[in-house]
């Protein structure tokens, strides 16, 4: 009888660990705005009491629900189909690092620095295929969506650097400069057109306001003087209905 009190103690030792290496669940990867809650609650699910990779919900919730609510409508219909793909992709790429090695992706999630990296250096992939295509209207309104403490932030400005150097494959006999500005003037006429028809407010009005607010956003959040973005704080937030 003594002899089995020791090989209890075992596995009451044992059980709580297996219960927390439970593996990583998959959740569906098509784009969906709760994407990123579902991957946070299934860490906390697994983790009680450890606070999610930031990246979940200070940066791949706040910017997926800002592009799609605030940018997408802006952009040309080229523009919109290369957001929703956009979406998909990096969602994809999360859900394939953790498909390829469960035990490596749920260590990973418990180093945020580092899962931040590795997410970020799924975004030049996702973001390439068709944005060189994209008019510079639809450039600018991408480009000036994020906060400046991401895009100058150390990961942010090696994501920065990957995007501009596929934006000059495109551009390779002439230079990148030369080619945008080449740009500027063929797409002149039609970028004021497309702003008045789709927006019906002078085009330096309706681009200009918002990238100014994106600007001042960024800056108040910079300096702490803003709301924070969503999820940053409390509890995870509600799946959209």
């Amino acid at each position: 009888m003594n002899r089995r009190l020791p090989l209890l103690g075992l596995l009451l030792l044992v059980l709580p660990a297996l219960a927390w290496a439970a593996p990583p669940a998959p959740c569906l990867a098509d784009g969906g705005l709760d994407y990123y809650r579902r991957r946070a609650s299934d860490f906390v699910q697994r983790n009680p009491g450890v606070a999610p990779p930031d990246y979940y919900l200070d940066y791949g919730d706040a910017y997926i629900r800002r592009f799609t609510y605030e940018t997408r409508p802006l952009l040309s219909p080229a523009g919109q189909r290369w957001l929703d793909a956009a979406r998909v992709k990096l969602q994809q790429a999360i859900e394939a690092r953790r498909a390829a090695d469960p035990d490596t992706f749920a260590r990973l999630e418990l180093d945020p620095p580092a899962f931040r990296s590795f997410a970020y250096e799924t975004h030049a992939p996702a973001y390439e295929t068709g944005l060189s295509e994209l008019p510079l209207r639809d450039l600018i309104l991408i480009g000036t969506t994020p906060d400046i403490q991401d895009t100058l932030g150390p990961d942010g400005l090696q994501q920065l650097l990957r995007v501009v150097q596929g934006l000059g494959k495109t551009c390779s006999s002439q230079g990148l400069s030369s080619c945008l500005v080449e740009r500027v003037m063929t797409e002149k006429r039609e970028l004021r057109r497309l702003l008045r028809d789709r927006l019906g407010v002078p085009p330096t009005v309706a681009a200009g306001r918002f990238i100014w607010r994106r600007f001042a956003d960024s800056v108040k959040r910079a300096l702490g003087l803003g709301p924070p973005r969503p999820g940053v704080l409390g509890a995870l937030p509600p799946l959209t209905p």
